[in-house]
């Protein structure tokens, strides 16, 4: 079953089964059945053509909106690790920018725009649907150049900081695969953080146990903006 839930005339929401948790406390409303994903365009609610691999993956959370200021409720699938992290990073706002100039749900920077071929900044900050792709190949890459590391150091702890793939994974998107290199190579002493002071121990520990798996390691992933 697909449920759709519609916030204006042009904005709208599909939810999976994690999230219908978060609506059915809020509501008080009762759903026995499973929730299929959706990807929707925001503008005429028709479906978008999404990769087949990840179509059923994807949530576009309403434009301006970051559910009610409330953080999702989610599960350890890559769906709840990309919603949770995009809330840490933006609240889930596709059209956020912050002081530094890293934008979108998941803040993209320009290093990371660079990598996907992404080029016309203002088209990806306003399209949902770039964002997600982009968040999704933005795994891959990193997934790739941690290749020799991810496997041999999953469930490994350093300096009393457990090492998971998804903790990896989401350490990456913070400061870049070579940090967590860095942080590997090091036994945990080397300990980066971004420009608001965010720290590479944060994300390995509050990212940690989500299944990535699904991710597909590919060191070529560019984005196309329509």
């Amino acid at each position: 079953m697909r449920l759709l839930l519609f916030f204006s005339t042009v904005t709208l929401f599909s939810v999976s089964l994690s999230f219908w948790n978060y609506f059915e406390r809020l509501f008080g409303i009762e759903y026995k059945e499973k929730v299929e994903l959706v990807a929707v365009n925001q503008l005429d609610a028709k479906p978008v053509n999404i990769d087949s691999r990840y179509q059923n993956m994807l949530v576009l959370i309403p434009k301006n909106k970051s559910l009610m200021g409330l953080s999702p409720i989610l599960t350890n699938d890559f769906v709840g690790f990309k919603e949770a992290l995009g809330f840490r990073e933006s609240s889930g706002k596709y059209n956020s920018v912050n002081e530094y100039g890293y934008i979108g749900k998941y803040q993209f920077g320009k290093h990371a725009m660079h990598d996907l071929g992404i080029k016309n900044h203002e088209l990806f900050l306003n399209s949902a649907e770039a964002q997600e792709k982009a968040f999704v190949a933005l795994c891959s890459l990193n997934k790739y150049k941690l290749r020799n590391y991810l496997s041999k150091y999953d469930g490994v702890t350093l300096n009393g900081i457990k090492l998971t793939e998804s903790g990896m994974l989401a350490a990456s998107h913070l400061l870049g695969p070579g940090a967590v290199i860095n942080f590997i190579k090091s036994k945990g002493e080397n300990i980066g953080s971004d420009a608001l002071g965010t720290t590479i121990v944060e994300y390995l520990t509050k990212f940690d146990g989500y299944d990535t798996s699904v991710i597909t390691p590919s060191k070529n992933v560019k984005i196309k903006l329509s």
